[in-house]
């Protein structure tokens, strides 16, 4: 199964990832980008539109036992409308979430977060961010972003769940934490 989720990925376009189980459980020889993410999401989106509703279950039942929904963005953020959260020591709190805004959707990654309350608001912010910019074929695409340059992939477990090494700090301008000019405060 492996093998068909890894040729399924490079026929979609998705350059940084290699799958060796079909769970996400932690294997050294399992990776993926955020990148790669953006693009499986999309690919979802435009394949399956009928499936888009699974995205954004907020809760289900087995038996009397009630599984919530793990992201938050859910009921809080204007137009949030699902996708995908995800958790091991090793990779941290990750999310691929969309939103739709004025017939126009969006697609956030965020991977690495020491919690989810941190990769929401990230999350929250890059949508705030990508809502304010002009969409139009001068836009960049998925396609146009470039390869990782990471040459293996991070090991979060000495942040997330050890906590014996602070937080590194985000490099470069990153998302927007403010809200844009003229936009107001907003309240996720």
């Amino acid at each position: 199964f492996a093998t068909l989720m890894n040729e399924t990925a490079q026929r979609i376009g998705m350059r940084d990832s290699h799958w060796y189980n079909p769970n996400g459980l932690p294997d050294p020889r399992q990776w993926t980008s955020a990148r790669d993410m953006a693009v499986l999401a999309r690919a979802l989106i435009r394949d399956f539109p009928d499936s888009h509703d699974l995205f954004s279950i907020s809760a289900i039942q087995f038996g009397k036992a009630v599984m919530a929904n793990h992201n938050g963005l859910l009921g809080r953020y204007a137009g949030a409308d699902g996708m995908k959260t995800g958790f091991i020591c090793s990779g941290g709190f990750n999310v691929v979430a969309s939103a739709t805004r004025g017939g126009r959707r969006i697609i956030t990654v965020v991977m690495g977060q020491p919690s989810a309350r941190e990769r929401d608001l990230k999350a929250a912010d890059l949508f705030d961010y990508g809502f304010t910019q002009s969409a139009g074929w001068t836009s960049d695409s998925v396609e146009a972003l470039a390869p990782s340059a990471v040459a293996e992939p991070p090991d979060m477990r000495p942040y997330v769940c050890q906590r014996s090494k602070p937080m590194p700090i985000d490099e470069g301008p990153g998302a927007i934490a403010a809200p844009a000019p003229g936009t107001g405060d907003q309240t996720h």
